[in-house]
């Protein structure tokens, strides 16, 4: 297959382990013998080196953040909308006319537009979108039954067209969980029909590696993502006021956040009966983040909103580091109380509480969720088993 693969953003250029994923998949399809050309947006295309069958020149409704930058500045207004569809549409058209693709395959469109499913549909070639986070709301047809809203949906057939998924045919979706899918059909994007293909991730970059833990020495526990008050790490470092927790643990947080909920956890740190244990490393390249996993006994994921699935566990499991997860969301599509991971309840300190001390204090748990978690994602979320199902749904999707 010629496949063209639209998105936001493509590697090096990353705002997080969506972007890394879709160079996987690329890579490995190329490797399968499917010719594939990438375009994506200009965001950091001065930072990124030239590369045969990427172009970097598409145009966002806004940049994404520098680091420490809030990530909430975003214009989802439909005029914006269908006003960077417009621009990206005279971007692809020359080169869709230059590769002559088989299929158009929409990655991540976050802050990005319509553009490629829209020109896929005028030249009637064969489209599809995958769905790795709840950014198709942006382009839900607009709410309500009241003149607004009436008269809202009426721009956006005409004035604004192009900026919401009801301009377009129906096409194939995959989404990376139910619960993703849920979520989306709740908040009124119409993918009732999205196949449900769960990611993967590369073994080889995650070696099975299980760190040792001697008589008497701290659990080393792991918090990886983003430093945000949804993402639960205030909870993370509650846990680690209790006595019990700081006195026989240590913490190490990969990641950062907007600098004023940073603060506020660092002085939540400083409440700790031991504050010297616990450390803030800041973002980490992803090489340098799969040597953390296996630098630790256990990666504490404490998320609070509905995560659309969990890739940092599949890594973290990989590694041979033991998990301890809530359940929001698309993670409870792959976490399995007491085999390959201990779920607690979202925000739920004692719990928590509770749940590291059992680590702690029990190795052979510890070991069995080690061998569970590895054995999970071997069998689960290979990289090779998630391509091999998306060369299908892609497959399929051309059929059609």
């Amino acid at each position: 297959m010629k496949i063209l693969v639209v998105g936001n953003l493509y590697p090096p250029i990353v705002f997080g382990g969506y972007e890394i994923l879709c160079r996987q998949v690329v890579e490995l399809l190329q490797a399968r013998g499917h010719q594939i050309e990438v375009v994506c947006s200009q965001h950091g295309a001065d930072r990124a080196p030239w590369e045969a069958g990427v172009e970097r020149s598409l145009h966002l409704t806004t940049d994404f953040p520098a680091p420490g930058q809030r990530v909430d500045r975003v214009d989802f207004h439909p005029a914006s909308l269908a006003r960077v569809s417009r621009l990206n549409r005279r971007l692809l058209a020359p080169v869709m006319d230059r590769f002559q693709p088989d299929l158009v395959f929409a990655w991540c469109l976050n802050r990005l537009g319509l553009a490629g499913l829209q020109l896929a549909q005028q030249r009637n070639l064969p489209c599809c979108y995958t769905l790795n986070d709840e950014h198709p709301r942006q382009f839900r047809p607009s709410p309500g039954r009241g003149l607004k809203a009436r008269l809202k949906r009426w721009l956006e057939r005409t004035l604004w067209k192009g900026s919401t998924l009801a301009s377009l045919r129906p096409f194939p979706v995959t989404a990376i969980s139910y619960a993703l899918r849920d979520r989306l059909l709740d908040l009124g994007v119409p993918i009732a029909h999205a196949r449900i293909i769960h990611q993967g991730i590369p073994l080889d970059n995650f070696p099975f590696q299980p760190l040792a833990r001697q008589p008497g020495q701290l659990l080393r526990v792991l918090y990886v993502g983003q430093l945000s008050q949804n993402k639960g790490c205030h909870t993370l470092l509650k846990a680690f006021q209790d006595a019990a927790v700081a006195g026989g643990a240590e913490l190490s947080l990969v990641g950062d956040g907007v600098p004023d909920y940073e603060q506020h956890l660092k002085e939540l740190a400083a409440q700790s009966p031991h504050p010297e244990r616990i450390q803030f490393l800041g973002r980490l390249p992803h090489g340098e983040v799969a040597r953390q996993y296996r630098n630790h006994h256990v990666l504490v994921f404490p998320s609070e909103w509905e995560e659309p699935f969990g890739l940092t566990h599949l890594e973290a499991m990989a590694s041979g580091c033991a998990v301890c997860s809530t359940t929001t969301g698309g993670t409870k599509e792959l976490i399995r109380h007491e085999k390959n991971a201990l779920a607690y309840t979202a925000g739920e300190v004692i719990q928590l509480i509770s749940s590291l001390s059992r680590i702690e204090q029990n190795e052979e748990l510890r070991l069995q969720l080690i061998q569970g978690g590895r054995q999970w994602v071997e069998t689960h979320h290979s990289l090779e088993s998630y391509v091999s199902r998306l060369e299908s749904f892609l497959q399929a999707c051309l059929k059609r």
